[in-house]
């Protein structure tokens, strides 16, 4: 935890070095739509922050304090359902996100006679 005081009071935070995910792009794809990059903003990001799908770290590449992004595996997408997405720091004094989620919807419906 950390304290910033003025002269008559204090304000206290959570860990100094935890992120934190303002929005995730994309935010949902469909079932087996493959591999993808996940783009990530927010703040607190560091040069070894890590991006959690459902607490699995996945390859994470730091692009600057705001920005990260994360390779995605089709496996992660393979069936519809929901993931949470989190950013973890994993410096001394570091800590997580909280979470953001990601939906993974159904297949497209196949039109065998579509043009």
């Amino acid at each position: 935890m950390g304290a910033a005081c003025g002269i008559l009071r204090c304000h206290f935070r959570g860990p100094a070095w935890a992120p934190g995910i303002d929005h995730i792009t994309p935010a949902k794809t469909d079932a087996g739509a493959g591999a993808f990059t996940l783009a990530v903003s927010g703040s607190g990001f560091v040069a070894g922050t890590v991006i959690r799908w459902n607490g699995q770290n996945r390859p994470t590449h730091f692009v600057d304090a705001s920005n990260v992004t994360a390779d995605i595996p089709a496996s992660d997408v393979a069936a519809a359902g929901r993931a949470a997405v989190s950013a973890f720091n994993v410096s001394a004094g570091g800590g997580a996100s909280q979470p953001a989620g990601f939906v993974i919807g159904g297949a497209p419906a196949s039109t065998p006679n579509a043009l």
